[in-house]
């Protein structure tokens, strides 16, 4: 009697429900014509499964193909061929298969070879798994890492493989990889993270902001330092609490507002704060969006702020506004001076470019090569600069490094205290920036 691996079975990218109806509606009216294909041997199905569960339950007849194979290794690469050769596959499915074939040829390759190996599957390279799917070497590589990502994440996770590759819940590659390397490292928070994604709607952006809430929920757990000889975060809005700093005190605010329209009012709100905290002629740069700069500029204008100039952040990747239609790639930094306005001590170049995506900490998250060259070109060492919405801590983690003092606010519990750990960890990365 035909039996089911559950392992080889996840190799099989699923039916949709209209074809798995349709197949059911095949079998019903005209039989089960094709034959089951089994491990000689073992037998373990290899091709038919979703035939054998419909006729099991439909009592319907079918036929069986025996086929020799002279390990799993060779069941796992014929498999993947023929899999390869529907055309309803999604793409994920598609270098799921790509990437499985190839590790499993690198794996058979480290072992004995057996005399009657399958010319199916014996000689195959990357290049020949390449031509054969019309794709390029290098995304074969790229598929091998995805494959053995999501392997570990089935593994770790007890998730079926068939929740990413199916094509209903929409994922980023990159995301994939980044779960994994967290159900290596700590399995639990990769289950934790899967749960909060399932509880999402099906999006791109599900799986990156899963592992930030973990992460984030980590960082309250862990809370114990929120300020040092330089940086002092504040947990609370940032309306409320600036009110205990001192009128004109501040150097320079230096801050990423919320873009949406229902956050106008903080504009307002860092309009009013900035005209009082800010030493005459003292700086404040906001990041923006585009959609309501117009009521931003002026909201800003009425407290009383001198418009100076915008800089261009130039950005790595092209983000999309939908309801404009716009696909973009940078995003304005507003200039405004508390008067009278003054001239900095040299010139600037109007222009940022960025330096990468980081949203390790918060969706919002800008990247810290931003921040450090407005801090380099408008504040000098042991200036005060004030961050009203320090999200995941940029602001602030900047200005430690640059020997800046810096007060900060963040009204999100989470971010507040992904915000602490970031500046108060004294841990650095390769390229400098405290993590």
């Amino acid at each position: 009697m035909p039996r089911i691996d559950p392992d080889l079975k996840q190799l099989i990218p699923p039916l949709s429900d209209s074809e798995l109806q349709m197949l059911e509606a095949s079998l019903v009216a005209d039989g089960c014509r094709d034959p089951l294909i089994v491990w000689a041997g073992e037998d373990v199905i290899v091709d038919g499964h979703n035939r054998h569960e419909i006729c099991g339950r439909l009592g319907i007849r079918y036929g069986v193909v025996e086929m020799e194979f002279d390990d799993r290794e060779a069941v796992v690469q014929w498999m993947c061929v023929n899999q390869l050769g529907r055309r309803n596959l999604s793409d994920l499915a598609r270098a799921d298969l790509r990437g499985t074939y190839y590790n499993s040829i690198k794996r058979a390759r480290h072992r004995p070879q057996k005399r009657h190996q399958s010319d199916t599957v014996s000689g195959r390279t990357r290049g020949a798994i390449a031509a054969a799917d019309n794709v390029g070497t290098a995304t074969v590589s790229r598929d091998a890492k995805i494959a053995t990502s999501l392997s570990v994440i089935v593994d770790t996770i007890g998730m079926e493989r068939a929740e990413l590759t199916s094509g209903r819940r929409k994922v980023r590659r990159g995301d994939i990889i980044a779960l994994a390397k967290v159900a290596q490292e700590d399995p639990e928070a990769a289950r934790s993270a899967w749960s909060k994604v399932v509880e999402q709607s099906p999006t791109s952006g599900a799986i990156q902001a899963a592992l930030r809430e973990v992460r984030n929920e980590d960082a309250v757990a862990r809370l114990s330092v929120t300020s040092d000889e330089l940086v002092q975060i504040h947990h609370g809005d940032f309306y409320q609490l600036s009110s205990l700093l001192e009128d004109d005190s501040v150097d320079a605010i230096i801050t990423d507002p919320p873009y949406p329209r229902q956050y106008l009012h903080t504009w307002s709100q860092l309009g009013e704060v900035a005209m009082r905290v800010l030493k005459p002629g003292g700086w404040c740069i906001a990041y923006s969006g585009k959609q309501h700069l117009d009521e931003v500029m002026r909201r800003m204008t009425d407290a009383g702020l001198v418009y100076y100039w915008q800089i261009i952040f130039k950005q790595t990747l092209v983000a999309t506004v939908h309801p404009r239609k716009v696909n973009t790639v940078y995003k304005p930094i507003l200039m405004f001076q508390k008067p009278p306005l003054t001239t900095p001590d040299a010139y600037f170049m109007d222009i940022i470019q960025g330096h990468g995506v980081e949203k390790d900490g918060h969706e919002w998250q800008q990247s810290e090569n931003g921040f450090a060259e407005l801090m380099a070109h408008f504040t000098k060492p042991g200036d005060l600069i004030l961050e009203p919405f320090s999200g995941a801590g940029t602001c602030p983690a900047v200005a430690k490094r640059m020997s800046r003092r810096c007060v900060a606010y963040e009204i999100d519990e989470k971010s507040f205290a992904a915000s602490c750990q970031r500046v108060f960890s004294n841990v650095s990365d390769s390229n400098g920036r405290t993590t």
